[in-house]
């Protein structure tokens, strides 16, 4: 749920790759230079994007991993 209400989300390259399904083994997937929204949580991942608009947009999303082997990989922010 916190993941949810935060502002944004941010991953560096050193922390994860970014990929097309919640899964390790799942395509890579490039996110454009652009604070990232999530749209939702399953597990340790987070379906992120930019945000258009004010709705998802059809291309640039992916799922990064919030938390692996005990270790958050994200940094937020609470504001815009």
């Amino acid at each position: 749920e916190f993941f949810l209400e935060v502002n944004s989300v941010e991953q560096s390259a050193e922390q994860g790759t970014p990929r097309a399904r919640p899964f390790d083994e799942a395509s890579e997937v490039t996110l454009p230079d652009a604070p990232l929204h999530v749209f939702s949580v399953s597990g340790e991942w987070l379906h992120v994007g930019p945000l258009v608009d004010g709705s998802p947009p059809e291309r640039g999303v992916a799922w990064i991993r919030w938390r692996q082997d005990g270790e958050i990989t994200v940094t937020w922010s609470l504001f815009s």
